[in-house]
């Protein structure tokens, strides 16, 4: 197992839990396990899906001076923040 397929179940696991806790909290110890499955789905979806794209802007834009960062930066929320955005979202419903 690599550190990328490891982060990615971490992140998984942390929305799953996070939604749960919120859950645990908010409505005096009432669980609802269908929001914290989609929320894990998300979360497991979530990875593979940023690794591939931040892969991307990578072998796009390989240089590591500060203007290629800031174009990074620009891009990664022009185009995939509101994807991603609208991704979670869709999955909190």
């Amino acid at each position: 197992m690599n550190s990328t397929d490891e982060s990615q179940r971490k992140l998984g696991l942390e929305l799953g839990l996070g939604g749960y806790t919120f859950v645990l909290c908010k409505e005096a110890f009432v669980c609802f396990v269908h929001c914290t499955g989609r929320m894990t789905a998300v979360g497991f979806l979530f990875g593979p899906v940023s690794h591939v794209w931040y892969g991307y802007l990578d072998r796009w834009m390989p240089l590591a001076n500060i203007s290629t960062v800031l174009k990074k930066v620009l891009v990664d929320q022009a185009v995939a923040g509101p994807v991603f955005l609208a991704y979670f979202f869709a999955g909190k419903n």
